[in-house]
């Protein structure tokens, strides 16, 4: 192979290594971001009853 050849596929195989690195990072980001959600969900509860006692008759009473 030449050097050119070799050069290429050097870089080939970073780009592809950089962007699988990238992609697992993301990945774990997001799920991290879902379970931050998933939890502020579940501790929402006691400001859902509180806007009930607060406005019972308006469209709070819709989000839970």
């Amino acid at each position: 192979m030449s050097a050119i050849t070799v050069g290429c596929l050097d870089a080939y195989k970073t780009s592809v290594d950089v962007t699988c690195d990238s992609v697992d990072s993301s990945i774990k980001a997001m799920y991290a971001l879902m379970a931050k959600c998933e939890e502020l969900n579940n501790n929402m509860g006691p400001v859902y009853r509180l806007g009930d006692q607060m406005y019972p008759s308006t469209l709070v009473n819709w989000l839970v």
